[in-house]
């Protein structure tokens, strides 16, 4: 008995016989042939090339490469298990949902979506929130899920989204030589003010971080609300910036006067994601990250490219999760 595909159903045996210690049990939970039961699992030890299950002992133990394979194979049957809940059906509604999310998901992907989101909500209410409140809120039952960036030492209460994760690139008005390393970095901050949005000055490591590894300290600072006003003043040559891709969308109209300098730096990424509390909330939640996901690609990320097509030639715009 051979598959080129790796059986559910013989994973799903192996583990309930790992955990039971025993063929028989299986079987019986299954209602299936304690026989089958094996066959499965044999096929399994083929399909793999390895031996997962010590025979020569009683009660039965997982080799050393069946332990290993435990460890990977029950987060991969949950979500193997988990995926045709992700396709409900049109008519399926939840009755009530709270969702709480930052600026730049509610400016510039919710709009996208709320139509086809409020068909699958009865009761839909949302609130855009900074980062804080929307954890906060979290934590004391005001929302039953939120789409929020990573914050540093922020403690979860829920299950955690991974949607996608973003870059911060250095924003300097026309005419700047291309940043290319860490000297060209310090020669800008030497001359022009570093504008730091708030979402970004919020986040003491990141901020701190950024300074640290760039050598940036004692350089001047400026700090504001927002990436839209940070971009104006950039774009009227009041200083520099960094922002994501996503928050440069939020500022169009200055593109014209702007030019972008990738950094791919993973001590410079935000990563943006989707925290919910109620489990059976989960086919809402993965079609929200499929959507965010096209969004991003579809809507926001071809016109901005396009529009920096020399500066970011050759750059990611994103790295999906």
């Amino acid at each position: 008995m051979h598959t080129r595909w790796l059986d559910i159903q013989a994973v799903a045996l192996f583990l309930s016989v790992v955990e039971t210690k025993s063929v028989k049990a299986t079987a019986k939970k299954f209602g299936l042939a304690s026989s089958t039961v094996s066959q499965n699992i044999q096929a399994l030890e083929q399909f793999l090339g390895v031996t997962l299950l010590d025979r020569q002992i009683r009660p039965l133990q997982p080799t050393m490469r069946g332990r290993y394979f435990v460890a990977q194979a029950k987060d991969w049957l949950a979500k193997a298990q988990s995926l045709p809940r992700c396709f409900a059906q049109k008519t399926d509604m939840f009755s009530a949902v709270r969702i709480g999310w930052g600026a730049s998901v509610g400016q510039m992907i919710a709009p996208w979506w709320m139509g086809e989101l409020a068909q699958k909500v009865k009761n839909l209410t949302v609130q855009t929130a900074t980062l804080d409140r929307l954890y906060a809120g979290l934590r004391q039952d005001r929302f039953d899920l939120i789409i929020a960036p990573e914050k540093e030492g922020m403690r979860v209460h829920g299950t955690v989204y991974d949607v996608f994760d973003e870059y911060y690139w250095i924003v300097t008005s026309k005419g700047v030589a291309p940043i290319t390393n860490i000297q060209d970095i310090q020669a800008l901050a030497k001359e022009q003010t570093f504008i730091a949005t708030r979402a970004f000055a919020v986040q003491p490591q990141l901020m701190d971080r950024f300074l640290q590894i760039y050598g940036l300290q004692g350089t001047a600072l400026m700090r504001v609300d927002t990436s839209r006003v940070a971009l104006g003043a950039v774009a009227q040559n009041a200083g520099w910036t960094i922002v994501t891709p996503t928050d440069m969308c939020r500022a169009c109209e200055f593109w014209p006067d702007l030019t972008i300098h990738p950094i791919m730096s993973p001590w410079l990424m935000r990563r943006q994601r989707i925290v919910v509390k109620d489990t059976s909330l989960e086919p809402l939640v993965i079609w929200m990250k499929m959507r965010c996901q096209e969004i991003v690609a579809q809507k926001l990320e071809a016109p901005w490219r396009n529009s920096f097509a020399k500066e970011t030639q050759e750059q990611d715009f994103c790295l999906w999760v």
